[in-house]
């Protein structure tokens, strides 16, 4: 039996919205971290849908978790991604950010480089592929980022360490950007240059000029919504300036 992409879609929209809701619900007043419950069921829907059998050869099941696991992941990068930043940055404290940049910078930046580095050379020498040092280093991007959403709700739930939580969340606030250029990086020189050789000279040289890149932009952005605001903090900004 098929059926529309557009009531799969929609289906797996309103399923995924409403199951949230009742387990953030249920776990209210639980230690269970919300976002690992989440993770079991998603792990057991794929389980249901790969090994017990179906009596058809296409169940509505089976085409809602096909369709969302073969989404293109461009629509995640450039959709999901940037509104997750957005919300994170917006909602953060400026004046605990700033005081605590350094130890942001050097978790989102060295820190990822150092994890992204031990995690390549853990694959290279332990893992039986014999994957390229790129491929490694690649891997290492992509798994080195993590993610303390549930962290961070747990912090805000039993602790009132502010300073703690804006830490935590200010680098992964940065190590995503770190690690997108990084995992764009080894994957070009994995399939532009076909090449297992690691320059890493130009790849350094790369890195900076994307990150340095990406700041201008940013600061420039920045000074535009401050100084075109129609509110009274944007006005006192740029007549101050």
């Amino acid at each position: 039996m098929e059926h529309s992409t557009g009531i799969i879609i929609l289906l797996f929209i309103i399923s995924a919205l409403l199951i949230g809701s009742v387990m953030r619900y249920l776990l209210k007043n639980t230690n269970i971290p919300y976002t690992v419950a989440l993770l079991v069921i998603g792990l057991i829907v794929g389980f249901i849908e790969r090994y017990l059998p179906s009596e058809q050869n296409s169940s509505l099941l089976s085409d809602i978790v096909t369709s969302v696991s073969t989404i293109d992941p461009h629509l995640i990068l450039f959709l999901f991604l940037p509104t997750l930043i957005f919300e994170s940055a917006f909602a953060i404290e400026s004046h605990l950010f700033r005081r605590t940049f350094t130890q942001i910078s050097l978790l989102a930046v060295p820190g990822l480089i150092l994890s992204t580095l031990l995690t390549a050379v853990m694959v290279k020498y332990l893992f039986p592929w014999d994957w390229s040092w790129p491929l490694a280093l690649m891997f290492g991007a992509l798994i080195s980022a993590t993610d303390p959403v549930a962290v961070v709700a747990l912090l805000k739930e039993i602790s009132s360490r502010k300073r703690l939580e804006t830490l935590i969340e200010g680098e992964s606030l940065l190590n995503d950007g770190t690690a997108i250029v990084m995992f764009t990086l080894f994957y070009t020189m994995i399939t532009v240059t076909n090449s297992s050789s690691f320059d890493l000279l130009s790849v350094s040289l790369e890195f900076l000029w994307v990150v340095s890149l990406g700041l201008i932009i940013g600061l420039l952005l920045g000074w535009i919504v401050m100084c075109c605001g129609t509110g009274t903090g944007a006005g006192t900004y740029c007549s101050s300036k």
